[in-house]
């Protein structure tokens, strides 16, 4: 059995890594990959949907307090984004005619909520519109202001929503305040 005695200490080096082998294998093949989450850090949620058949730019503004109005020329602030800004059929065949607006904190005082016509490109109006408005509330609920209007003409600005928060991000009230969100640098449509 001499002769053979090298070939046995091989041949055990060569089980035992090979159990060594499948043994990690097991453990990692065990082991659930942790995927980071994208968590959208967000407390106001504002959407703007209008008719899906409709071939028309509507544009959703916010005016946040302590910030410039957001919109499609100045898409992100201190606060808010404008994350979908949707151009109508003509630009895209299949918008579905939404756009969305992500706030990230709610600082006291007042908020304003614009609708505006940048084009009706078959120029077929009334343009009837809704606007929601989600919060999450500390206490985790989700509280929602639900509205609606019409536009009947091209470059129509409409103030929507216009509410008034405390320190705390709650809204305590809603005011009339109407306002143009839209700066004076925008050129009309032809």
């Amino acid at each position: 059995m001499k002769k053979h005695e090298g070939f046995e200490w091989a041949y055990r080096d060569l089980l035992t890594m090979l159990f060594i082998v499948f043994a990690a294998l097991a453990v990692l093949a065990n082991i659930k990959p942790t995927t980071p989450k994208a968590a959208i850090n967000a407390t106001l949620f504002i959407t703007l949907n209008w008719d899906i058949s409709t071939n028309a730019d509507i544009d959703l503004w916010i005016k946040s307090p302590g910030d410039k109005p957001i919109g499609y020329l100045r898409k992100a602030g201190l606060f808010c984004n404008l994350v979908r800004d949707d151009q109508g059929r003509k630009m895209d065949p299949e918008s579905n005619n939404s756009e969305l607006i992500i706030c990230r904190g709610i600082p006291a005082g007042n908020w304003q909520i614009n609708v505006v016509c940048f084009n009706e490109w078959d120029n077929k109006f009334p343009v009837p519109f809704k606007v929601n408005v989600y919060q999450l509330t500390s206490a985790g609920s989700i509280d929602e202001i639900n509205s609606s209007g019409t536009l009947v003409s091209q470059d129509e600005e409409i103030t929507q929503v216009t509410f008034v928060t405390d320190d705390k991000g709650n809204i305590t009230s809603y005011n009339d305040t109407i306002n143009s969100l839209i700066p004076l640098w925008v050129p009309s449509t032809p």
